[in-house]
């Protein structure tokens, strides 16, 4: 078995609905249990109020996107506003985790 070729690459205005389907299917149940309810409409109109492709690489795993990272450059620190790792990329067969996103970041 061959080791996962890991790849970072800015997102585009294309990658909208990939990532809105990543956000969805990796803070849907955080925000069920913060607000009490996960309201497609609303949390799709503040996704796409919000989404600024410039902010964000696409963590890419054998040529698959996987999830995202959002890192802020500071004067003096790199911080990790967010990551979003896709489920299905997940054990049984991991192609990526959190840790190695921000590896490779």
């Amino acid at each position: 078995m061959t080791a996962p070729v890991y790849s970072l690459r800015p997102a585009t205005w294309a990658d909208e609905s990939f990532l809105y389907d990543l956000h969805r299917a990796t803070m849907r149940a955080y925000v069920a249990r913060t607000w009490g309810a996960w309201d497609e409409s609303v949390q799709a109109a503040m996704f796409r109020a919000k989404f600024q492709p410039a902010m964000r690489q696409i963590v890419v795993v054998d040529g698959q996107a996987v999830g995202v990272v959002r890192v802020q450059r500071r004067p003096d620190a790199l911080f990790l506003a967010s990551i979003e790792v896709a489920p299905w990329s997940r054990p049984p067969h991991p192609m990526c985790s959190g840790s190695r996103c921000v590896i490779c970041s």
